[in-house]
């Protein structure tokens, strides 16, 4: 009998059972807890062998089992008693350490599947008790009423906030949609809360990451919820310095652009809606991308970055480690970045006849017109203070470490699976001092040594390398 996707899920899932000594590893949940039963287990080494390399941890959600088992259906105590044990691991390998946790809700999080009501509510009252250690305490009132708040991971430089994507996904059928008219929509009252966020850190001179569980797309979220986004993040380009989401479970990047605030000619009708494979679909947005670089406007693009996840549905299970410059930061010290301009936005004219008419003059695209603040000297596009080496590659040249679960067949009781370098996007010669010079503690490694393979530790490569930086070992 030929193999389904369900069974080739589940036998994937059978081999993370027999090396991690569990017998019901449930299916979709996050690598770091194995099982309800050991709650109380020491961190896995997956986790406490970064703990003493890392600043600050972002965690994009879905920790509970995915709900595609119909004869064993989820139910909210065993979802909430998940997230519980998965916060156990991460309290104790991170936070009891100093060092900050940032997670976010997905979508399997929730019960009913993919359904949250606006808040307060039972899941933002039980989520504020999962995590209270990770949760600032001026933030409770805001994560109460929505499951949003922001944490400053380097304080007065750096922050990191974690959005609420269910108010923005469309398939959750309990939220109005970001309508412009309905202001008391969760959606809209997130970005109006974002907005004002966004407004404090640039004042302070601030840096921010964006996080989430859902990603922004058109296909994602709610018409008019993707379109305050995509204002959100160009308006504030020179504050942001990247989008972190994860839940399609496949390693890639996409954009939110400057075209997606304009109207555009509907899609024909012509029967059913027409299925793309992802891959497809990246394809030809890469593609549309202007490859002259004189009609290439960076203000008009903002990268989102999707991790795929760290249990093994479809692909193998990962995680990746980036690192930042911080040349020239000190302990306590306020931030300095001037910014030179902004951009205002683009041609209106187009807009001008739909926006007195019904329906547009009543949605978002005609209502949006605050200055664009972009500057070709922000961290997000030059290599400075807090930019982030692994998001920028086109940019900066060098970038993140993915590191993945591979051999899973082969692991068993006496034998348990181990994480790997996967790929770099660093150049290698990047991974060392320059001319294989003697190391005098000033140089700063991109990735610390021992987390390197074998072959390229010592400075010279022995492995096979890959022009994408995929190292052969």
């Amino acid at each position: 009998m030929p193999s389904t996707k369900a069974q080739e899920r589940e036998d994937a899932c059978q081999l993370l059972r027999n090396a991690l000594q569990v017998r019901h590893f449930p299916c979709n949940t996050a690598l770091a807890l194995s099982a309800r039963s050991r709650a109380d287990a020491a961190p896995p080494a997956s986790l406490t062998h970064w703990a003493s390399e890392i600043d600050f941890v972002i965690w994009t959600g879905d920790n509970a089992r995915h709900d595609n088992d119909r004869k064993n259906p989820r139910t909210p105590t065993e979802i909430y008693d998940l997230n519980r044990a998965v916060a156990a691991k991460m309290e104790r390998a991170f936070t009891r350490k100093g060092i900050p946790v940032v997670p976010s809700l997905g979508n399997n999080d929730v019960w009913p599947h993919n359904i949250m009501e606006a808040g307060p509510n039972s899941i933002t009252n039980t989520f504020s008790l999962i995590w209270k250690s990770f949760i600032p305490f001026p933030a409770y009132q805001v994560f109460q009423r929505g499951g949003y708040y922001h944490v400053e991971v380097i304080p007065n430089s750096l922050a990191v906030v974690s959005l609420n994507t269910m108010y923005f996904y469309d398939s959750n059928k309990a939220v109005g949609g970001c309508q412009y008219l309905d202001r008391d929509d969760p959606g809209n009252l997130q970005f109006d809360w974002l907005e004002v966020q966004l407004t404090m850190f640039r004042e302070r001179n601030m840096q921010v990451w964006l996080s989430g569980h859902v990603p922004p797309s058109p296909g994602n979220y709610f018409p008019e919820c993707y379109v305050r986004y995509a204002e959100l993040a160009l308006r504030f380009q020179d504050t942001i310095l990247g989008h972190l989401f994860g839940h399609m479970n496949a390693d890639h990047f996409t954009f939110v652009e400057a075209i997606d605030l304009q109207f555009t000619e509907p899609a024909s009708a012509n029967g059913k809606k027409k299925k793309t494979q992802l891959y497809k679909d990246l394809i030809d947005e890469y593609s549309a991308i202007p490859t002259k670089k004189s009609a290439l406007n960076f203000d008009d693009y903002g990268v989102i970055n999707v991790s795929p996840p760290v249990v093994p549905n479809p692909y193998l299970p990962t995680f990746r480690v980036f690192s930042y410059n911080i040349t020239g930061y000190k302990a306590g010290m306020e931030a300095d970045f001037q910014r030179k301009h902004k951009h205002r936005r683009g041609d209106h004219r187009s807009k001008d006849k739909l926006c007195k008419k019904e329906p547009f003059k009543n949605s978002w695209k005609c209502r949006l017109s605050a200055p664009w603040h972009s500057d070709p000297e922000s961290p997000s596009r030059l290599n400075r203070l807090w930019t982030p080496l692994g998001y920028a590659q086109c940019l900066t040249d060098v970038g993140l470490g993915q590191y993945y679960l591979p051999h899973l067949e082969r692991a068993n009781k006496t034998k348990k699976p181990k994480f790997k370098l996967e790929y770099l996007t660093y150049p290698l010669s990047m991974l060392h001092p320059k001319g294989g010079a003697e190391d005098d503690g000033a140089f700063q490694y991109p990735v610390p040594v021992g987390h390197l393979p074998r072959s390229v530790r010592n400075g010279t490569v022995e492995g096979e390398s890959k022009p994408d930086g995929t190292i052969v070992d």
